[in-house]
């Protein structure tokens, strides 16, 4: 017989109460225990969807950090490039001389010209030290050092500038002068003949700079000290054809004169009779006065001076400058004004 349904769940008659309670007890925990799984997955679930969120916000962050160096790196670049542009610039700067370099080169130059040489040397020396990139420094100071009679100083910076590429041609010359002035009679019968590497050297500079009478001139003195004096003038009669009258120094100097009365005009004229105790400059400014203030017979006086003090093609160099253009047309001094040649 089927059992009754009421009695399905009735525990067995045989068993005692404590039994059923404790089955319930059982049974009360299971359905606890079934509850908080139920439990525990819907909170694993949430975990989950805040890792996810999390996780979003770190790659979003990542993403960003990204873009960001992205960016700062395509700025970088550019200014990198635009340094990069730069810098030719900068290194074509750097050999030209600043402003300060100006002056001690022109005081360097006026004591070679002087006849200084050892001034010379220490001026071009301090501007090797000051700005060393500037283009041609080692060879000034390796030209000033042979003239003031500094064979390992003339050495050692025409090497350097050689070695630099900055007038190593030039710079080869001054070397091969140096290396036959320290030579002795011994060297000059070997292979390495320092008169032959002279001549080498000298005819590279000459050709290099065919306006530059130094070759012909320096080969000159070289042939005169051992005694090759037919030689020598030759090369002399060359140095002086390359001798433009232009830039004689005497001429520059009355120009120079010139430009600074024509830049201040002036107001007064000196005495005639000072005529015969000035020197060229003094009688260049003396004839410009007169004839600016309008006494064209004074400045003939003046003119005869000058024509004394500068000879030949230099007088004629000299009235072609352009602060005498005004009076060309001045029917007393048109004549030799144009020509370059005075009265008698």
């Amino acid at each position: 017989m089927d059992p009754n349904p009421s009695q399905i769940n009735e525990p067995p008659s045989g068993l005692p109460s404590s039994s059923r309670g404790n089955e319930r007890r059982h049974s009360s925990r299971r359905s606890s225990r079934g509850k908080g799984k139920r439990g525990r997955r819907s909170g694993d679930k949430k975990l989950t969807f805040q890792e996810k969120a999390n996780r979003f916000i770190v790659a979003a962050c990542l993403f960003l950090s990204l873009a960001i160096a992205v960016f700062a790196g395509f700025v970088l670049g550019k200014k990198s490039a635009a340094k990069d542009v730069r810098e030719p610039v900068a290194l074509a700067a750097d050999g030209l001389p600043a402003a300060e370099t100006l002056v001690k080169l022109d005081a360097a130059f006026s004591e070679l010209r002087s006849g200084n040489c050892k001034k010379a040397l220490l001026g071009f020396h301090d501007i090797q030290f000051s700005q060393p990139g500037l283009y041609g420094i080692d060879f000034l100071v390796g030209y000033a050092s042979y003239l003031a009679g500094e064979p390992a100083l003339s050495r050692e910076f025409c090497q350097t500038a050689i070695a630099k590429k900055e007038l190593e041609v030039e710079a080869a010359a001054i070397l091969a002068l140096v290396d036959y002035s320290t030579s002795d009679a011994s060297q000059e019968s070997s292979l390495s003949d320092p008169v032959t590497s002279v001549e080498s050297a000298l005819g590279r500079y000459a050709m290099h700079d065919p306006l530059d009478p130094r070759a012909h001139y320096f080969y000159a003195e070289m042939l005169r000290s051992k005694g090759s004096y037919r030689s020598a003038s030759e090369l002399m009669a060359r140095a002086l054809a390359k001798m433009d009258p232009r830039f004689d120094a005497r001429i520059i100097e009355a120009k120079m004169t010139l430009s600074r009365l024509q830049n201040q005009r002036p107001a007064e004229v000196p005495p005639v009779s000072s005529s015969e105790s000035l020197d060229g400059p003094g009688s260049v400014a003396a004839a410009y006065a007169a004839l600016v203030n309008g006494k064209p017979d004074e400045a003939v006086v003046f003119l005869h001076r000058v024509s004394e003090l500068y000879p030949g093609i230099l007088f004629s160099e000299l009235m072609r400058d352009q602060a005498f253009d005004e009076f060309r047309k001045d029917p007393n001094l048109k004549e030799f004004v144009s020509s370059g040649t005075l009265p008698r």
